[in-house]
């Protein structure tokens, strides 16, 4: 009885433990990220690659974590990270990288301070990428770039797609051409050959693409964050059956029945190799008691 008492206390306080985890939510991915005293209007995931020293907004990053609008993310030695946005497309650090990013309208997407390092760049479809550093001013459209910043310049090459240069002024530079400017001074424009386009990006062989582990942020606080619940109410009501019906376990199905009364032995048949006991005869009467 002992046993089973303490079995029916762990069962109770399962029960309620499973009814806490009906009612948790899961917090939303862009929470996670964002600092208390601000609103996060999401950019895209951050997703961590090479040996992982890459930090956010001066802060050790973790992988697959929410970017908002105005973070600084920095990569260190041996180390790359992919912010894919939320509305598709993405964007790759070298080693060595430190932009800051900005959400100018939801289909606009600003980076800033790039002064040094190197990025890859992926537009989303429809949608629109400004890069901005000391040497100059690019916007992208439906476009695959590689923007490399050195000492002495800044160095663009287009993948696909098409780039407008807002300073220097100059004519879009389109798939398959490179662009050096510095300080605002378009210094030469060239057609590269598809041994040296790939020789652009080799860099890039040392970061394998990482896609986000997360769902969609439009479905992230929705049917994904329901789930624990509706585990946990399922988990409650079964554990709840056990408790209840635990009782039925120690009483008796049926009133207990006497005993059979055993059946008498039978009577053993006579052996015939036997002699059969002598009869004695029956005296006569006395006539003295008649």
């Amino acid at each position: 009885m002992e046993a089973r008492g303490f079995r029916k206390t762990l069962l109770m306080l399962a029960t309620a433990c499973s009814l806490v985890l009906g009612c948790a939510t899961v917090p939303e991915d862009g929470a996670r990220t964002a600092p208390p005293d601000r609103d996060c209007i999401r950019v895209g995931t951050l997703r961590l690659a090479g040996e992982r020293m890459v930090f956010l907004n001066r802060q050790r990053a973790r992988d697959d974590v929410a970017v908002c609008s105005g973070d600084r993310i920095a990569t260190g030695p041996n180390s790359s990270a992919y912010l894919h946005f939320t509305g598709g497309g993405y964007v790759q650090f070298d080693e060595n990288t430190d932009p800051l990013f900005r959400l100018i309208q939801d289909v606009v997407i600003e980076i800033l301070g790039l002064n040094q390092g190197q990025v890859f760049v992926e537009s989303p479809p429809g949608g629109r990428v400004i890069v901005r550093n000391p040497d100059g001013d690019i916007e992208t459209e439906g476009t695959e770039l590689n923007l490399k910043v050195e000492p002495t310049q800044s160095i663009l090459t287009v993948f696909d797609g098409r780039v407008r240069l807002i300073r220097p002024a100059a004519d879009p530079v389109v798939r398959n051409e490179q662009v050096g400017f510095r300080r605002g001074v378009l210094e030469y424009q060239r057609t590269l050959s598809f041994a040296q386009m790939q020789e652009v990006v080799r860099w890039r062989l040392r970061f394998p693409l990482r896609k986000p582990e997360q769902p969609p942020a439009e479905t992230s606080s929705g049917a994904y964050s329901a789930i624990p619940g509706i585990l946990g109410a399922i988990l409650g009501g079964v554990i709840l059956h056990e408790v209840l019906t635990d009782d039925d376990d120690d009483r008796p199905s049926s009133p207990p029945q006497p005993d059979p009364i055993p059946e008498p032995d039978p009577i053993p048949e006579p052996d015939p190799t036997l002699e059969p006991y002598p009869t004695l005869p029956t005296p006569a009467p006395d006539p003295k008691i008649l």
